[in-house]
């Protein structure tokens, strides 16, 4: 079991706990719209569920299959919620300094929080098009 500290430093257990959270139940699904792959799910899923930030349902199936659906427990939720509004703070704090056309800064705050792009772009905290443009602005587009 890995500790919530690691936990806490990883983009892609955010964005699978995102997954659930918008309805994703099944690790297809969150594969799919996580881009991760599927043996990468079931590993950060079987995390959450040790850590009782996501609680694995089984259910019968049509032929008598099991059918494992997954739901975001109330503890998942809300560590979800604050690390939002972190990220949210931060993609502001990236606008802000954006829009001061300080290049060595924006570059320094990317260089920095680099492994949370992909969250946020993920969660609809930043824009894909101030994305595009700041990437297009440092001269990396």
């Amino acid at each position: 079991m890995s500790s919530p500290k690691r936990f806490n430093e990883s983009p892609n257990h955010f964005m699978v706990l995102d997954a659930v959270a918008r309805g994703m139940k099944k690790i297809d699904s969150i594969s799919k719209v996580t881009k991760l792959s599927k043996d990468e799910v079931q590993l950060i899923v079987n995390d959450l569920v040790n850590q009782k930030i996501l609680i694995r349902n089984e259910k019968k199936g049509f032929f008598g299959n099991k059918k494992i659906e997954l739901d975001i427990a109330d503890t998942g939720m809300k560590i979800l919620n604050t690390k939002k509004q972190e990220l949210s703070e931060k993609s502001d704090r990236l606008q802000q300094l954006y829009e001061t056309g300080d290049k060595s800064q924006v570059q320094s705050f990317m260089d920095s929080n680099r492994m949370w792009i992909p969250m946020m772009l993920f969660s609809g905290i930043m824009n894909m098009m101030f994305f595009a443009s700041m990437m297009s602005f440092m001269g990396m587009a």
